[in-house]
């Protein structure tokens, strides 16, 4: 009886040691893993094929090959991706037009026909909306929106944002990228493919 209220005054209830040794089964199988690392400028940029909003599919790899791509991950709740939507409208008016950079936004967890998503314009500049998933964001490391990467024709991982990007602020990297031919050499190797 002592020993019960003693163990009472401490904390320690049968119920709660076993949570404890519950939580300890569950924690210990964790031990050394990590989730994936998100991707690193320089490292290549897994290559995807996922259903588009206009119509047909968009494969990254093909898209890449012709002109730089700006993947965005973004979500149609998240307020830091909708106050990035006029710095993506300005890059697609541009550097659309001449096809010197593909623009797409990876949709998580939501419908492209958001009305936070909604500008308002007749003709949407941004290029296409993509379904994503799960295993395409968490192939590029991504667990939050917005995040922004900057994939070269060599399908490498060019320059890499997270959080709400802001108008001009991808213009230095372009102007590098497009007057150096960074984004110039056709692919040797395939980056490797979202399964």
């Amino acid at each position: 009886m002592r020993r019960q209220a003693r163990a009472q005054r401490r904390g320690w209830t049968p119920g709660r040691a076993a949570l404890m040794v519950l939580l300890a089964v569950l924690w210990i199988p964790t031990v050394g893993q990590r989730p994936a690392a998100a991707l690193s400028v320089g490292e290549r940029a897994p290559s995807f094929v996922l259903p588009a909003d206009r119509g047909g599919r968009f494969d990254l790899r093909s898209e890449a090959r012709q002109h730089p791509v700006l993947v965005a991950f973004v979500s149609p709740r998240c307020r830091p991706c909708q106050e990035s939507r006029p710095a993506l409208e300005e890059l697609c008016r541009t550097y659309g037009p001449g096809h010197q950079l593909g623009v797409i936004s990876v949709l998580l967890g939501g419908d492209p026909d958001h009305p936070a998503l909604d500008t308002g314009q007749p003709a949407d500049p941004i290029e296409s909306f993509v379904t994503g998933d799960e295993d395409t964001a968490a192939a590029y490391g991504v667990f939050g929106t917005p995040v922004f990467f900057l994939v070269g024709r060599d399908g490498s991982v060019l320059w890499k944002h997270v959080g709400r990007l802001r108008p001009g602020a991808l213009d230095p990297v372009l102007a590098t990228v497009l007057s150096e031919g960074v984004a110039a050499a056709p692919p040797d190797a395939p980056a490797p493919a979202v399964r």
